[in-house]
């Protein structure tokens, strides 16, 4: 049998030195992955329209096109590349341009067994979905459809000066798009503690009522479909099918290191 052909991942990052770190770190996985490193978004592009990449790993703050724009870019017109955005600072403007765009987040710098784990938990992930039609699907949706009524509440809730993290809590838990992408961002490495968290409350108090402020001030993460009401009218229905199908994955990889990734999303 043939050995599987290697995985694409394309590295960016405009420092010289990092991308050279990069090489000599990750030098010994050279027969699993192909790697490319870029030193610009516009050498990024002109790559992914010379190859099929599977993953790319993208410096935030570069001059010219900065990782955001370039995630965006790449989630446009190669949605089945894995995008990871990789920065050493993560304001809250930020982590609400970065969200629709990338996958995960790492902070600079980061420990090479750190890299290595979620490059390969990123690359299995992408076997899990070997039609390369559905992958693209699925790297192309940007936006969680929230209900319009948990969106304004979460906006009237937020705007008050007493705003408290019982309340927006509550909120965040009864919709299943603010739920995922709050998890997501708090089990992220912007904002990640040493432990993994599944728990909203504690996921909402560790990312702070700024950076939900900003979450939920962002057209650009939450879709609310009131001008396609078929859509709306089962949007209840579906978020009740995620949840159920989430408890169930959840459920299934409890013994294993992704659990919580089944509830929070990839």
């Amino acid at each position: 049998m043939s050995a599987p052909e290697p995985k694409q991942i394309l590295f960016v990052d405009d420092d010289p030195a990092i991308l050279g770190g990069l090489r000599v770190r990750l030098h010994r996985f050279d027969s699993r992955w192909a790697m490319y490193f870029a030193d610009s978004g516009a050498a990024a592009i002109d790559e992914l329209e010379r190859c099929d990449y599977d993953l790319i790993i993208a410096d935030v703050r570069m001059p010219g096109m900065d990782g955001i724009e370039l995630l965006r870019t790449v989630s446009e017109r190669w949605p089945s590349t894995i995008r990871v955005a990789l920065s050493g600072y993560a304001g809250e403007k930020q982590v609400a341009r970065l969200v629709p765009y990338a996958h995960q987040y790492l902070n600079k710098p980061c420990p090479s067994s750190q890299l290595e784990e979620l490059i390969t938990r990123c690359l299995r992930l992408h076997e899990l979905l070997p039609d390369a039609r559905l992958r693209a699907l699925a790297g192309s949706v940007r936006t969680l459809p929230v209900t319009i009524r948990a969106h304004t509440e979460l906006q009237a809730a937020l705007s008050q000066e007493s705003a408290g993290i019982a309340a927006v809590t509550g909120i965040v838990a009864s919709d299943t798009a603010l739920t995922a992408k709050t998890l997501q961002l708090a089990n992220s490495e912007f904002f990640r503690l040493s432990r993994r968290i599944s728990n909203v409350e504690q996921a909402v108090g560790h990312l702070g009522l700024s950076v939900m402020r900003a979450l939920a001030a962002s057209t650009e993460v939450f879709w609310q479909g009131a001008e396609h009401e078929s859509i709306t009218l089962r949007l209840d229905e579906l978020q009740q099918h995620a949840r159920t199908v989430a408890a169930a994955a959840r459920s299934l990889a409890r013994d294993t290191p992704h659990g919580d990734d089944a509830w929070a999303g990839p």
